[in-house]
């Protein structure tokens, strides 16, 4: 494999889109990246100074959301993708107009930028819609301009008495219609590992359920075939098969980031890259924490560490 050059920040997501890789750092740092040389095509920014909490890619834009716990601010912008990124103002100059003046500052080069009044918990889209979801004010779909298609109240969850806080939404996704083929829906996933599948088109609900095996969420992953993969704080991974209402179980969590290939689920586990399929787990263990996968055109399916170095994925071959 090529020695191919880091990021000039640590990783926090990959995003792909067109002919390039949309970098997003853990301190809210962006970039742009060519998917086959993985260079760096031109410099990197931060248009808040906050982390980005989740982003999603619809009509050339990227649309994201920052939060800043210290400030009790929470923001939402739309950045075209068209143009280069634009540096947005530093901490120091934020909290001045915030505490002194109280002014509303956008996101640095953003087609569209609001203020949230809630902490964004996740966010997804589909054919020029999004969903967002913040925290005690229900679901939101929106297009691309920002106008709102429709919102839904706070979801009526199942019974969950297993843990606190269970029906929070920890992650809000785009899947498979639980009972149309061929189509897709909102998925959202709470704390406590129940689910709320919704219609794109007007947020009517569709089904809901829990998943059998207990335990508080951490990722989320869909086979787009009707499949997922259920990750587990305290480390357990759950293949979940909603067809057969079968759950299998491995250890090996809290993983970074999952993809369904012809070998089976590929994970990237806790120090050690992990393939399951219907017959066998193969592990491998590594010494470096990985982030997120990217499967390449040449080289097949990478792995982006935390320090930005780019490696093969133990079982790619």
């Amino acid at each position: 494999m090529p020695n191919y050059p880091a990021t000039p920040f640590p990783p926090r997501k990959i995003i792909p889109y067109e002919d390039l890789l949309i970098i997003i750092g853990v301190d809210g740092e962006i970039a742009k990246i060519d998917c086959k040389t993985l260079e760096q095509k031109g410099g990197f920014v931060k248009p808040f100074p906050s982390p980005i909490e989740d982003a999603t890619i619809v009509d050339n834009k990227m649309i994201a959301t920052w939060v800043l716990p210290e400030l009790s601010l929470a923001r939402m912008a739309s950045l075209p993708l068209n143009k280069e990124f634009t540096n947005g103002i530093d901490m120091s100059l934020l909290r001045v107009k915030q505490n002194k003046r109280g002014q509303d500052v956008p996101v640095a080069g953003a087609e569209w930028s609001h203020s949230l009044s809630a902490e964004p918990l996740g966010i997804t889209s589909h054919d020029g819609l999004i969903c967002f979801v913040n925290y005690n004010r229900g679901v939101y779909c929106i297009d691309s301009q920002s106008k709102e298609i429709w919102r839904v109240k706070e979801i009526e969850w199942l019974s969950q008495k297993h843990i606190e806080d269970a029906s929070v939404i920890h992650a809000v996704t785009t899947g498979p219609h639980p009972t149309i083929k061929n189509q897709q829906c909102i998925w959202l996933w709470g704390h406590g590992s129940g689910w709320v599948a919704l219609e794109w088109a007007t947020g009517e609900i569709i089904a809901q359920g829990n998943l059998e095996n207990k335990g508080i969420l951490d990722q989320v992953r869909t086979d787009q075939n009707g499949g997922w993969l259920i990750g587990f704080k305290s480390g357990e991974i759950i293949r979940w098969d909603p067809k057969n209402n079968s759950e299998d179980i491995i250890e090996g969590g809290p993983f970074c980031d999952a993809v369904f290939s012809k070998r089976g689920w590929d994970i990237i586990g806790w120090r050690e890259d992990i393939t399951w399929n219907e017959h066998q787990v193969s592990r491998t263990a590594r010494k470096d924490l990985g982030v997120c996968f990217f499967n390449h055109e040449l080289n097949g399916l990478l792995v982006l560490k935390n320090t930005g170095e780019w490696v093969a994925f133990s079982h790619s071959k």
